[in-house]
């Protein structure tokens, strides 16, 4: 095959401009680097659907720290609601918009590109180097849950947070009946 059959990346990147179709555009020309012994294994992208990617994932981030930045008050307020009025269900608004916040999350979908190619070998290694196996199910909540294990076992034993925990179990206690007592005098 002689170059002039490659088609250059301005060649495909015109050519894609042209279509308007950035989505759908790949780029057929081998990679320049990959000796001709070896076949090249990797999905074949174009400079357009990069730049497309890109714009999709910083128009995401945008969403994803708005929903953010309106979550992290309204949580508060709704924790802080469900501490002072006290329920059967105790922090049943937070709990709601902890499903309306995940609900979000799958909705935004911010790393969805990441499913175009497969990870690189730097990429496989670090991810491997988290743990063994698939790295789903390794997240923050994994290692709040071994803290919290900790931090009861001590509770158990009667340490410092059992007297912690009494004692703000009878402040809230303390506040809910003074509010109740308001709300039933006329």
């Amino acid at each position: 095959m002689t170059e002039d059959t490659i088609p250059s990346d301005k060649d495909t990147a015109t050519s894609s401009v042209k279509s308007g179709d950035l989505h759908s555009h790949k780029n057929t020309a081998p990679a320049t680097n990959t000796p001709a012994s070896q076949p090249n294994t990797q999905p074949p992208l174009d400079r357009w659907q990069l730049v497309w990617d890109v714009v999709i994932f910083q128009g995401k981030l945008v969403l994803d720290g708005g929903r953010d930045l309106l979550l992290s008050p309204l949580s508060i307020i709704a924790a802080i609601y469900a501490l002072i009025i006290g329920s059967q269900i105790p922090g049943r608004q937070f709990y709601d918009l902890m499903h309306l916040g995940h609900r979000t999350d799958k909705w935004i979908n911010l790393f969805g590109a990441a499913q175009r190619i497969p990870p690189s070998d730097f990429s496989a290694i670090f991810l491997n180097s988290l743990g063994k196996g698939d790295t789903d199910d390794q997240n923050v909540d994994n290692l709040v849950r071994h803290m919290e294990e900790l931090v009861k076992r001590q509770y158990e034993k009667g340490g410092v947070t059992a007297n912690a925990k009494t004692n703000i179990d009878k402040a809230f206690d303390k506040l809910n009946a003074k509010i109740h007592r308001t709300n039933k005098k006329p």
